[in-house]
């Protein structure tokens, strides 16, 4: 119930288990204002984390191995949309290796940030008459293919594959689609997957703030918190840039 309100520059460092330090910064590159509120926060951050590594040496003629530490770094960019009338507020960071970047917003704002899944399912079925989807995933309840992933120029709207895929789509446990729609007025060719990975890949030249206009209306009311199960979930494109 806490809407983000910001984010501002920090530094801090830890001490690990094995007395290693490892830090983390957050750094605001650019503040984007309107009428006097702030829009978004533009940004970058990384923080290290420890590493287990086995370590090989010779001794005595022989071959022996000691596990180690090192400290590794993750990166990512990020944008913070603070709390508005239509949402309370989310991060975009552009890899899953940047949902470190969650934590250290929420701490600045008091609230535990998770990274969303998508329900995709409701999001085709409110724009079934517009939506061309050229890629389709998803779980089909089917003894033929239990799992079924299908690329074409309209598969949803075939009828073997929208077949197998429509239940997935009314019970929500699509992993990703992918296709092309209009949006206020803009032709938008775009892929999306449960796992919180948004991407408008045409038009090319789509501004920041053109983005997270599509972004707030069309894809944060059909973002929740994980589940448990869902939380160790990986989808196709979990890995990709884009998570949110």
């Amino acid at each position: 119930h806490v809407e983000i309100e910001g984010v501002e520059d920090w530094t801090g460092t830890t001490t690990s288990e094995h007395g290693q330090e490892l830090d983390a910064a957050l750094s605001v590159k650019e503040v984007r204002t309107l009428t006097g509120d702030t829009d978004y926060y533009v940004g970058e951050a990384f923080k290290q984390r420890e590493e287990e590594v086995e370590d090989y040496y010779e001794e005595d003629g022989t071959i022996r191995n000691r596990t180690t530490y090192r400290a590794v770094t993750d990166y990512s960019e990020f944008i913070v949309v603070p709390g508005s009338d239509s949402h309370r507020g989310y991060v975009l960071v552009s890899s899953s290796s940047g949902e470190f970047v969650f934590s250290l917003v929420g701490r600045q704002n008091n609230v535990t940030m998770d990274r969303a899944t998508l329900r995709l399912g409701d999001w085709i079925e409110a724009r079934e008459d517009e939506f061309d989807a050229t890629t389709g995933g998803g779980s089909t309840g089917s003894p033929e293919a239990s799992k079924l992933t299908a690329w074409g120029n309209d598969v949803l709207d075939d009828p073997d594959v929208g077949k197998l895929l429509s239940g997935a789509v009314r019970s929500n446990v699509l992993n990703q689609i992918a296709g092309r729609y209009v949006w206020d007025g803009i032709p938008l060719y775009l892929t999306l997957a449960k796992s919180g990975y948004a991407e408008v890949w045409n038009p090319s030249d789509m501004d920041t703030s053109e983005f997270l206009g599509w972004i707030s209306a069309e894809v944060v009311p059909y973002a929740d918190a994980p589940t448990e199960d869902e939380e160790t979930e990986q989808d196709t494109l979990g890995d990709e840039e884009g998570a949110a």
